[in-house]
C-alpha cells in the first residue's frame, strides 16, 4: 500500500534542461511530515561516495515492460558502477554518472527520481534516464555533486511558510 502525501513546495534545479537533462535534481516539501518507521527511512547523504560499495535502486516502476505490468509493491535491484572512463562515450553533464546492468536488472519506466543506495543507507543518486540507445546504460544525477544545492534547498522549502 502507497502512502500519498502532497507536495506543498518543491525546488527544481536552476540549471535543469529538459533536452539534456543536465541539473536533472528537484526537492519536494509535503504537507505532512512523513512519518519515520518500519518503512520509511532517513537516508545519509556525504560530500562524497565509496566507489567500491554495493549499489541498489528501488522503485515502483514497471516489473514487465512488455507487458505494461505495474506493481503496488517496492521492488529493488543490485547494481553496479561502469567505470569512469567508459561514461565519458555518453557525453554526461557534470553531476551525471553511469550504471550499467543487465538489460532485465535495471530501472524501468516509472521509476525516474528514485534513489540510488550505497548499502542500504546512503543515497548516493537519483535515477535521471536510460541512455537511448542502450536501455543498460542508466544515467543517474550524482547526490554527492548537488550537495550543498540540497542542503541550501532544503533551507529555503523548510523556513518559507505555505
Amino acid at each position: 500500500m502507497k502512502a500519498v502525501r502532497h507536495v506543498s513546495l518543491y525546488m527544481v534545479h536552476e540549471g535543469f534542461d529538459e533536452r539534456t537533462n543536465r541539473d536533472d535534481i528537484a526537492l519536494a516539501r509535503t504537507q505532512v511530515e512523513l512519518p519515520l518507521g518500519t518503512t520509511v527511512k532517513r537516508v545519509i547523504i556525504k560530500r562524497t561516495f565509496p566507489r567500491g560499495a554495493q549499489l541498489q535502486v528501488a522503485g515502483w516502476g514497471l516489473f514487465d515492460e512488455a507487458r505494461y505490468l505495474e506493481t503496488s509493491r517496492l521492488q529493488w535491484l543490485q547494481q553496479s558502477f561502469k567505470p569512469k572512463r567508459a561514461c565519458r562515450q555518453y557525453a554526461l553533464s557534470p553531476g551525471m554518472m553511469c550504471v550499467e546492468n543487465d538489460i532485465n536488472k535495471r530501472p524501468s519506466l516509472g521509476d525516474s527520481g528514485c534513489g540510488l543506495m550505497a548499502n542500504f543507507v546512503q543515497q548516493i543518486g537519483l535515477v535521471s534516464f536510460r541512455h537511448s540507445g542502450l536501455k543498460q546504460i542508466v544515467i543517474y544525477m550524482n547526490v554527492s555533486h548537488y550537495y550543498d544545492w540540497i542542503l541550501w534547498g532544503a533551507r529555503q522549502l523548510i523556513c518559507t511558510k505555505v
